[in-house]
C-alpha cells in the first residue's frame, strides 16, 4: 500500500499509532490539520490530510468550522451535535512537466444527526470551493453522513438548491476506471492499513 494523499477523519493524537495506516507513520509523510476545537487542542478529532512530501509540496492550507461562525474554533450551528470542520490544503506536484500543477483537497466531516446542519455545512464548503480559481482542481472528501439522494447529496451534485445556490461537484465513483474493492461504497469501511 502506498498513497500520495490520504484523508482521515476522527483521528486523535493518542489514537495515531493504533489507527493509522502504516504509510502515515513513515517519515516520508507529513500531515496537515488541526482539532475541531482549535489549534491549541491535541485531544479532540481532526480531519487530517496526510501527504507524501517527496511527491507534493503543501503551499497553503487552513481549517474552517461548519457553523454560522466559520472562523471560531469549536463553534456549532444549525442543530449540529458537535463541532464539525473542513480542512483544506493546496498542494503542488513535484517533478512534473510542466512544473506548477496545483490542486486543493477539502477534507470534511458533516454532522451525523442534523440534516439541516449537513445541508448548511455542504453549502459552506461549496462556497469555499466556488471561491477558488476555476482552473484549480479540487478533491472534496470526507464523511458526509448522508446518501446521494438526500437533500445534501442532491445539492452537492447540482440537482437541488440550498439558499438559492446549486452545487456542482462530480461523484468520482461512477467515473473511476479501476475499483480495487467494490465493497467500499460507504464513507466508513473499517480500513486497517
Amino acid at each position: 500500500f502506498s498513497s500520495t494523499m490520504l484523508c482521515c477523519l476522527f483521528l486523535q493524537s493518542r489514537m495515531y499509532e493504533a489507527e493509522l495506516p502504516s504509510c502515515c507513520t513513515d517519515p516520508g509523510y507529513e500531515q496537515f490539520g488541526i482539532s475541531r476545537k482549535g489549534s491549541q487542542d491535541t485531544t479532540d478529532e481532526y480531519c487530517t490530510i496526510f501527504y507524501e512530501k517527496e511527491k507534493v509540496e503543501l503551499t497553503e492550507g487552513g481549517t474552517f468550522w461548519l457553523s454560522e461562525s466559520p472562523s471560531v474554533p469549536g463553534s456549532i450551528s444549525w442543530g449540529a451535535t458537535a463541532p464539525c470542520i473542513a480542512t483544506w490544503a493546496t498542494f503542488q506536484l513535484k517533478r512534473v512537466e510542466p512544473p506548477g500543477f496545483s490542486f486543493q483537497i477539502v477534507n470534511t466531516n458533516l454532522d451525523e444527526d442534523s440534516p439541516r446542519a449537513r445541508r448548511r455545512s455542504a453549502l459552506l464548503t461549496w462556497q469555499h470551493i466556488a471561491s477558488l480559481p476555476p482552473n484549480l482542481p479540487v478533491i472534496y472528501c470526507g464523511g458526509f453522513n448522508t446518501q446521494k439522494e438526500s437533500m445534501t447529496g442532491r445539492f452537492l451534485l447540482g440537482r437541488s438548491r440550498e439558499h438559492g445556490v446549486v452545487g456542482d461537484m462530480r461523484d468520482a465513483w461512477p467515473n473511476a476506471r479501476v475499483r480495487k474493492n467494490v465493497s467500499l461504497i460507504h464513507t466508513y469501511h473499517g480500513f486497517k492499513g
